[in-house]
């Protein structure tokens, strides 16, 4: 399915503060994505293993790459997810 397909969340996270980045090939964390990810889990029918699509839309500087793990082996793209089960 293409992703402009799938269903998207209300919850967004914009950058607003991004620093300039001046490092090439240098890594950055994103912002919190706690909103995103959480209104996914809450889905019904979601369940543990379930796959997640998280999309990353550009703005308007240049310069700047979001890397998928896919045809760029040494520069994949991790999501870092803690939680505590209730």
């Amino acid at each position: 399915q293409k992703i402009s397909a799938r269903n998207k969340t209300a919850a967004t996270v914009s950058y607003p503060d991004v620093p300039t980045w001046v490092t090439t090939g240098a890594y950055y964390d994103s912002a919190d994505l706690t909103g995103i990810v959480q209104e996914i889990v809450d889905r019904t029918g979601w369940t543990a293993g379930n796959a997640m699509v998280v999309i990353a839309q550009g703005g308007t500087s240049t310069g700047r790459v979001i890397w998928a793990k896919e045809g760029y082996v040494n520069k994949p793209t991790k999501l870092t997810i803690s939680y505590v089960a209730e």
